[in-house]
């Protein structure tokens, strides 16, 4: 496939993983209520600004 070949390879098998892990976590999820609190798709409240602004404070620093 040439230079498309190791993009591909990379992408599906991050998506199978992904895949994988999120019907292992949903089984979990039925039998345990903790999980299933934790196991969230994100929504509008998971990107408010306001927790983000203070890791950024603290986050761009230590990355430079």
């Amino acid at each position: 496939m040439g230079i498309d070949g190791p993009p591909l390879a990379m992408t599906l098998s991050n998506l199978n993983g992904f895949v994988t892990t999120w019907i292992y976590i949903e089984m979990l999820a039925k039998k345990d209520s903790k999980i299933r609190q934790a196991w969230f798709l994100p929504g509008k409240s998971s990107f408010q600004l306001k927790g983000l602004v203070d890791f950024m404070k603290l986050g761009l620093p230590s990355v430079c």
